[in-house]
């Protein structure tokens, strides 16, 4: 007997996403930081994903750019969700 999963990243998420970098009030930073999200964090294969010193890494020098507009300054821009491989799984029960 064998039981098959698939994942793979909700429609939703990658609306919202879409959505986020189009607001009128959305910043650099902003930009940055929801695209290290959708590309190093939110992956489906947990290999694929960013360690934890690395994402801080990351994080610790987006906060150290010295512009304040980077920051502040409003800049939406569009946005192409990037759609991540579905995952299959396959679980089989050996019976005894």
């Amino acid at each position: 007997m064998a039981i098959v999963f698939e994942f793979s990243t909700a429609l939703m998420l990658e609306q919202k996403f879409v959505e986020l970098h189009g607001d009128p009030l959305c910043t650099q930073y902003f930009h940055r930081l929801l695209e290290l999200i959708e590309e190093k964090v939110l992956l489906t294969r947990a290999d694929d994903r960013i360690s934890a010193k690395a994402l801080l890494d990351r994080l610790t020098a987006m906060d150290a750019v010295q512009d304040a507009e980077y920051f502040a300054k409003p800049c939406p821009m569009p946005h192409t969700a990037k759609v991540q491989d579905t995952l299959r799984v396959t679980f089989r029960r050996n019976e005894n």
